[in-house]
């Protein structure tokens, strides 16, 4: 081997490791450490669990070490003086040192991770590359020789190497689907149709056929050309090319990020169909010979061809003028090439780079064929015009993405315009170049024949088959599954464009159209409470003026403020992240300074207004936020609501915006508002989740549309007064809310509360806190003046002492509204997705403090406690029941990004919360639609007689639907067929019962009922718990007494679990993230009670039968002085009869189905 050869190969080599260093450091955000550090992070470097999202990056740094390792072996191997053992073992090393050095280097630059992970799959690749080479390096340099020598074997070596190239992007990324899990992902991804359920543009679906068919004619004429015999059996070749194309796109079902479309089969079976018709390239000497109308057409072609490729490029939604667009795309312009395809999948990445080079190639061919049709044909025309006319249209069309909302230009794509126009040229030079050379003599052509796999390329064709028929199996198996179930009702929010117009007959066109202050509470405000004018006044003057303050004075006192410095302002506003905060402000300096801007200002700001509303339209479609949701209510509902308002009928664009507005309130807010809420109120979601969402929305958006339209649905809408009494029967004695679902907090107010009760006159929910001692407005952009001849903190002593939230399936108990008094809530209804527990049929209780709890921590986001614990039906007082043989689930968590496994507790259907396992339904329709999956629940029966409180509630939903035994991690293995919960409290005794009755699939299977304390219980005999704060020294005074009895089953298991180590304990690992959950439950304390728990007791059945009894009994104490009740239960006939003594003597009958009666 030569030295130049050797230097050629070291080139190549070197080019790659560039690329991969350069990639692997981009975007090249410096992140300072010392060397010391660094040396000891590398030492300590993690082991990442990968999910299926992140698996495609890990197979990446694989691929990219292949090509590393070919050409570093086959650089080193023509070194004459090197044995070729040595050079696969420098080659090995020259690999595992790069890996190593990029991995060292990534410390010092975010956000990179650095993983053993990625050291392993580069380590692979490396292994992968030397095997390559061995086993194919001189078949591959056949090949590749072949194609340098241009002829009709150059032609089949370049098929050959196409098709192997067209098969390796087929598959590209190669995040095979290696479970259950990764099956369920794919499908709630959706990637599987006919391929144009998603196709909202003519031109780029059409673009795209057209560019998969042209894509796979090569491989038609390969086909020709390996089988001489099949040349004119055009019905034959057809049918070889629908099945070719039908096992690619079923192979694609296999691949993880993989799109399995009947458009996708259809263009590949036409590509290979066509190429196998055409048989042969054309010979180069037509361009010449039809120059005479070739030449004009390629200058006809020239404008459609721009035109084309701006649209294809996003210029249909160009908006010249609109600087604010240009600012924000500058200010956010980054211009490091690859830098947008960082911060996209691989597989986004691939696409994108092969459909601009899709779009310039043409500008080769077309440069090509100029040339070639000339007088004098010119076999190796000058490019230097190709490639500057290339860069020029790239650079006008990536300029006049400035101007483009929610888009950016790529300076990569400059590069690519290029590289693919000299390509497009080059290959025509090469196919002409093959057609132009003589036939080779017959003794010449048997070698050429055989430079080309044939047996390879068959041995393809048949793992592309296998793989296709595993590919259709899979998707037939799936077809009735939970997550095919799911997937086939996904909800979108429709284009404001492809909504009809919004009615609205008695729609406000004066403005101000949103709430203003009256003239009458402006002067309110001047009498009682001065000093806020004075306060806004002074916010408003100076050099750092408050916006609001100056929005609010200029109403208030026209022509006090310089409203082009509050002007100026706005048109500044750039908007970020979900732009509630901006579009709030726009809207409200619109609307209320309406008559006092000029004519001009007006035009602009409803410019500004109309990209502002896009924008949070924007944001909640393609954030897909859900009326369920807290996101939803954080703001940006508020604020394009109020942006809709403002606009409507004062620009043409309101026209699509307040049709979308319009459609998410009456259709989807409404609608799910009346579920969730039901006829007396109600939220699902945790305490301080209610605060940032709908504890600010509740009246906000009522009010706004009410002041637009004349619609009152305070009136209309019983919920939203029942909102009222929630937030009134969600406080415990101790003041603090109710423990329901994810929330960290529990004393946060909702900001709505004080308009709400306002607008209903409701004097308890006025009087949770003490009003501000001056009137002050209670909502935005304007609500009710305080008054505080509402608040009556002894108000609340009239309500029941027992509420119902029938939405959500919630009942609160109360003995009475002192300090002392008991607080109960019983739980069983439907699952509404978001921060929610799966805690059907789970109770509380709290007497002088919290007795038994709802136990866990939500104190970060996703955390190993709050899946495997806090959120699952272990840490909740209800019954689990478990089957061994159900294997710890494993998670895809969008979110996190990485698989991680999920206790089997024995508990219910893992349904919403945090695991994400489906996306928030959009609207009440798709809820109902996939109420297979969100029903969980409900209560059966609710009565009340002589201060006994009866529930009865089916919770069998909560652990079984016809899912249920596939074994994902939602729908989980079939275990229980009837849960029947029975829960009763007398009032007058201070007595909880609990009864459960519960059939299971399998008598082995063993059920366990729970309740869990904040502090240790103590043992009293074979059927006696005991907690208080001090639950071993009976001498002391405690907080509260719960003293629990076992009456069902006989011989009962009693067995508490926790302690240090255990406080969070499920199926031997305690949950508490290395200490990180005991140490929030203490800043907690300081704060708020987090009421973590530390202690649990199991009661199950000293024998195993098919359907499990539990009768439980727990009397409530203040103080040890204050009486037992005695309850003593006798089983008979479908019915156990139960009498109780006490300070009030009782007999109680609870019937097989649950219900009780009162004798």
């Amino acid at each position: 081997m030569t030295t130049h050869n050797a230097s050629r190969y070291f080139l190549y080599w070197l080019i790659w490791a560039v690329l991969i260093v350069y990639g692997s450091l981009l975007p090249f955000e410096l992140r300072p450490h010392s060397l010391a550090e660094a040396i000891e992070k590398f030492r300590h470097i993690p082991y990442l669990d990968l999910g299926v999202v992140s698996r495609a990056d890990w197979i990446a740094n694989i691929l990219l070490y292949i090509p590393l390792a070919y050409l570093g072996v086959t650089w080193l191997s023509r070194l004459t003086w090197l044995p070729r053992s040595l050079a696969m073992l420098f080659t090995a090393a020259l690999g595992v040192a790069l890996a190593l050095g990029v991995e060292f280097t990534q410390i010092f630059f975010a956000p990179r991770t650095v993983s053993l992970n990625d050291l392993i799959a580069e380590s692979i690749g490396t292994a992968l590359g030397l095997i390559v080479w061995s086993a194919s390096h001189s078949r591959l340099a056949g090949l590749a020789t072949a194609v340098l020598r241009p002829g009709p074997g150059a032609l089949t070596a370049g098929l050959t190497l196409y098709a192997l190239a067209y098969l390796g992007l087929a598959l590209f990324p190669y995040d095979f689907m290696v479970s259950l899990a990764d099956l369920q992902w794919k499908l709630l991804e959706g990637r599987y149709g006919w391929g144009l359920e998603h196709c909202d543009a003519l031109l780029h679906c059409t673009s795209q056929w057209l560019a998969e068919t042209l894509a796979a004619l090569p491989l038609g004429l390969l086909l020709v050309r390996l089988m001489p015999h099949r040349a004119g059996r055009h019905g034959g070749n057809l049918g070889i090319a629908v099945a070719v194309g039908a096992c690619l796109e079923a192979a694609q079902f296999l691949i993880a990020s993989g799109v399995t479309t009947v458009n996708g089969a259809l263009s590949k079976a036409v590509g290979i169909g066509l190429g196998a018709w055409l048989r042969d390239i054309p010979s180069p000497q037509l361009a010449q010979r039809h120059a005479h109308w070739l030449r004009p057409a390629l200058l006809l072609a020239l404008i459609p061809y721009l035109v084309l490729a701006a649209l294809l490029n996003g210029w249909s939604g160009i908006e010249w003028g609109n600087w604010e667009t240009l600012r924000s795309a500058l200010d956010k312009q980054r211009y490091l090439p690859f830098y947008y395809h960082y911060f996209s999948t691989e597989t986004q990445a691939v696409a994108s780079l092969l459909a601009q080079s899709a779009i310039y190639l043409p500008l080769g061919v077309g440069f090509w064929l100029w040339h070639a049709s000339g007088a004098t044909p010119l076999r190796r025309p000058p490019v230097f015009g190709l490639l500057l006319s290339s860069a020029a249209i790239a650079c006008v069309i990536e300029a006049g993405k400035l101007f483009i909302p929610r888009t950016h230009p790529d300076p990569t794509n400059l590069l690519i315009g290029l590289v693919a126009a000299w390509l497009g040229q080059r290959l025509c030079q090469w196919l002409a170049a093959c057609a132009r050379a003589p036939a080779p003599a017959p003794a010449e052509r048997a070698p050429v024949v055989r430079q080309f796999p044939r047996k390879a390329l068959l041995g393809a064709g048949g793992v592309m088959l296998v793989m296709g028929a595993l590919g259709l199996t899979l998707m037939q198996q799936s077809a009735d599954s939970e997550a095919m179930f799911v997937a086939g009702i996904k909800h979108d929010y429709a284009t404001p464009d492809a909504l009809p117009p919004a009615v609205l007959p008695n729609f406000r066109t004066q403005h101000p159209r949103l709430p203003v202050p009256t003239a009458m509470e402006i002067a309110r405000l001047q009498r009682e409470n001065p000093g806020f004018f004075d306060d806004h006044r002074r916010r408003a003057a100076g050099p750092r003026s408050n916006p609001d303050s100056a929005i609010l004075m200029a109403y208030v006192e026209p022509g006090s403020q310089d409203l082009d410095r509050l002007f100026q302002h706005l048109m500044a506003l750039k908007f970020n992240w979900r732009g509630y905060e901006q579009g709030k402000r726009l809207a409200h300096a619109y609307d209320w300074l309406y008559d006092q801007w000029s004519e001009t200002q007006r035009r602009q700001l409803q410019d500004k207004l109309a990209h502002g509303c896009g924008y949070l339209i924007e944001v909640i479609r393609s954030g897909r936020l859900s009326p369920y949701n807290v996101t939803l209510y954080s703001g940006p509902a508020q604020a394009l609501t109020a942006c809709s308002i403002a606009l409507y009928q004062d620009d043409p664009r309101g026209d699509a915006v307040m049709a979308f507005s319009a459609d998410l309130w009456h259709d989807r807010i409404l609608p799910v508002w009346r579920q969730v809420m039901g006829e007396h109120g109600g939220w699902h979601e945790g305490a301080d989740v209610v605060a940032k969402g709908i504890g600010q929305a509740v009246y906000q958006l009522p009010n706004l549309w009410r002041r637009a339209t004349s619609v009152d649905y305070f009136q209309s809408e019983p919920g939203l007064r029942g909102f009222l009494d929630f937030l009134v029967y969600r406080i415990r004695p101790d003041g603090t809310q109710l423990r329901l679902g994810d929330s960290s907090t529990f004393t946060r107010d909702a900001p709505d509360r004080l308009a709400l009760a306002l607008e209903y006159r409701h004097a308890a929910a006025y009087s949770l806190a003490p009003p501000p001692k001056n009137p002050v407005p209670t909502s935005w952009p304007w609500g009710p003046l305080t008054d505080n001849g509402l608040y009556d903190p002894k108000a609340v002593q009239a309500l029941p002492l027992t509420k119902h939230f029938d939405g959500i399936g919630l009942v609160v108990m109360r003995s009475g509204w002192d300090e002392d008094a008991t607080y109960i809530t019983f739980k069983a209804g439907d699952n509404y997705s978001s921060f929610t527990h799966l805690d059907q049929g789970s109770f509380t209780l709290y007497k002088g403090g919290p007795l038994a709890i709802d136990s866990g921590l939500y104190y970060k986001y996703g955390s190993d406690h709050h899946l495997n614990y806090a959120y699952q039906t272990i840490a909740h007082n209800v019954a689990t029941v478990a089957n061994p043989a159900e294997a710890a689930a494993i998670s895809n968590n969008e979110f996190s990004r990485t698989t991680r496994s999920i206790a089997n507790d024995g508990g219910q259907r893992r349904v919403g919360g945090n695991l994400e396992l489906y996306p928030h339904p959009l609207d009440l329709d798709e809820w109902q639609s996939k109420a297979e999956i969100y029903h969980t629940g409900r209560i059966t029966e609710l009565k009340q007689r002589d201060g006994v409180v009866m529930v009865s509630a089916d919770i069998s939903a909560a652990y079984t639907n016809r899912f249920s035994g596939e074994g994902t991690i939602s729908s989980r293995s079939r275990r229980v067929e009837r849960y029947l919960r029975t829960f009763i409290y007398d009032r007058v005794n201070d007595l909880v019962l609990v009864y459960d009755s519960i059939s299971k699939t399998e008598p082995g299977f063993t059920s366990r009922w729970l309740i869990h304390f904040p502090d240790k219980p103590a043992l009293i005999g074979a059927d006696r718990f005991l907690l208080a704060p001090r639950a071993e020294d009976i001498t002391a005074e405690p907080g509260g007494i719960l003293e629990g009895q076992v009456l069902l089953p006989a011989q009962a298991q009693i067995t508490p679990v926790g302690g240090p180590g255990k406080e969070f304990w499920v199926n031997g690992k305690n949950y508490d993230d290395k200490g990180a959950v005991q140490k929030a439950a203490m800043r907690g304390k300081r704060m708020t009670p987090a009421d973590a728990g530390t202690w649990r007791i199991e009661i199950t059945a000293a024998t195993l039968v098919e359907t499990d009894e539990f009768l439980v009994a727990m009397p409530l104490k203040r103080s040890w002085s204050d009486p037992t009740p005695s309850v003593s239960c006798t089983p008979g006939n479908a019915v156990i009869n139960c009498a109780i003594t006490g300070k009030r003597d009782m007999t109680l009958q609870i019937a097989a189905d649950g219900t009780a009666t009162l004798q």
